[in-house]
């Protein structure tokens, strides 16, 4: 005794309409088949089981028309490989998806900011483009006390919600390494980027790093 459920995928032999579930075939049928019927009981009703055969590995894989072997239906599968059409275009879907995430990355990576060693502790100086003109102002004030031998000391905010201590040394140095890490962290995006779109297959598009600033 075979079980036909509502997932069952059945045909109407007479028409070979398919598929046809048993869910909404009481009214057709003016009958009630419940949740569950015998397959022997639909054949009066033209109804008959399609097996289900292995979904085959393809580009593209579509169902066919079941097929009657022996006496018995079966599903069947319509396999083809990508057009070149195709192929462009999901390539191109995946390279701009590809670029969309460096571009997040590197927006990510910016606010972290890189890391600095200020004694025993490591923070991340944010270099989002606000930031970098705050220290560039600061360079400036900096630059000014060095050259006018004058007292500087100033509060400055890290990543890590922390503040430290930066004398007018201090910030040069700072404004030194956020341009150089800033010159850095650009330069390797757009080398993935240029990667991106030099791409001619999926498999050639770079992975994005992990991490862009390291001490």
């Amino acid at each position: 005794m075979t079980t036909v459920n509502h997932s069952t995928p059945l045909i109407l032999s007479e028409t070979n309409e398919y598929p046809v579930y048993l869910s909404g075939l009481g009214a057709r049928f003016n009958t009630s088949f419940g949740s569950s019927v015998d397959a022997e009981d639909l054949i009066e009703f033209g109804l008959e089981i399609v097996h289900r055969v292995a979904t085959p590995v393809a580009d593209v894989v579509t169902e066919g028309a079941p097929e009657l072997k022996n006496g018995e239906w079966y599903q069947t599968w319509v396999t083809r490989a990508y057009t070149d059409e195709e192929k462009a275009g999901q390539l191109q879907v995946a390279k701009n998806g590809r670029l969309a995430e460096l571009e997040a990355f590197r927006t990510a990576q910016f606010e972290k900011g890189f890391p600095v060693t200020f004694g025993d502790d490591v923070f991340h100086i944010q270099i989002r483009t606000a930031d970098r003109g705050n220290i560039s102002d600061l360079r400036t004030l900096a630059k000014e006390a060095l050259e006018g031998d004058t007292p500087f000391e100033v509060p400055f905010r890290v990543y890590e919600n922390q503040t430290v201590t930066l004398d007018a040394q201090g910030v040069m140095d700072l404004a030194n390494a956020t341009f150089t890490q800033v010159t850095a962290g650009y330069k390797v995006i757009w080398d993935l980027k240029d990667t991106v779109a030099a791409a001619t297959t999926v498999a050639e598009l770079p992975a994005v790093p992990v991490e862009l600033f390291t001490l």
